[in-house]
Order: structure tokens, then C-alpha cells, then sequence
């Protein structure tokens, strides 16, 4: 599941609201019987901040993106519960997924 990308509810930063976004699931933190992934958020929208990492067509081993232009943003994550995955879209190539996980783990 690391490596796929999948439409969720992910919160605003205030959490007061969520929104169904395509995210891009990079860990796995399911214990017992709690089943959790973290998660990071994937945009497409205008304004591009300096932390996002482009997702091309190429990028994508399976599946596709309704924009073109997707990023993610490796600094907007959160864990969610497999059951709020609404469906899995896409899956990134081997080397994009380590590329994400890089930029992920270069924040801390």
C-alpha cells in the first residue's frame, strides 16, 4: 500500500473540516487492530510551495490523476484508518515512492 495513491478525507489544519483529496500513502503503522497509514496530502492547486514534489504521468506505474500537474506535499501529513480510504486511483513508479519518502523523512 506504501506507494498508492488513494482518494481520503484529509483534514484542514484547523480540523474543524475535511476534505476528499487524493493522497499519497508513504508508512504503514497498522498495530493489532488498528489498521493506520500515514499519509501525505496531494494538490494540484496553483500556488506551488517550495517543499511539493511533482507527480508526472510517467511517475505513475498504475492508475492516473485528474490533473496533470499534481504535487505532494511531503510537510501536510496526517494518519488516517484504512477504512476512510474511499478507493485506491494510482500507484507511483519504485523510484518516485523512494523519492517521496526522502523528501518525507528530510523534515525531521
Amino acid at each position: 500500500m506504501v506507494g498508492d495513491v488513494v482518494l481520503a478525507p484529509f483534514p484542514f489544519t484547523n480540523l474543524q473540516q475535511a476534505k476528499i483529496w487524493p493522497v499519497l500513502v508513504v508508512a504503514d503503522v497498522r498495530d493489532g487492530a488498528e489498521r493506520d497509514w500515514i499519509v501525505c496530502e496531494i494538490t494540484s492547486g496553483r500556488a506551488a510551495h517550495a517543499r511539493e514534489v511533482a507527480i508526472m504521468p510517467g511517475n505513475l506505474q498504475s492508475g492516473q490523476l485528474r490533473r496533470r500537474s499534481s504535487r505532494v506535499r511531503p510537510d501536510r501529513l496526517t494518519t488516517l484508518n484504512e477504512e476512510v480510504f474511499r478507493r485506491t486511483i494510482a500507484r507511483l513508479t519504485d523510484s518516485k515512492t523512494v523519492e517521496m519518502l526522502a523528501s518525507v523523512i528530510s523534515l525531521f
